[in-house]
């Protein structure tokens, strides 16, 4: 869902994390506009499975 229909559903937001190759500017405005932290970036993940995705969220992620 987008920013807004998160909030407009009373969803707490606690920024927004960035899924493969990175925009600089783009992630810069989406965060500005919408008022979100930049939790960090994970890479494409294939396969997508429970360990891979522990691994890059805990290398990727900040909470």
């Amino acid at each position: 869902l987008s920013i807004e229909a998160l909030r407009a559903r009373g969803i707490t937001i606690w920024g927004v994390a960035f899924v493969g190759e990175g925009n600089a500017d783009s992630e810069q405005t989406i965060c500005r506009i919408g008022k979100v932290r930049h939790l960090g970036r994970l890479p494409v993940l294939d396969p997508l499975e429970p360990a891979t995705l522990a691994r890059a969220f805990a290398a990727g992620i900040s909470l």
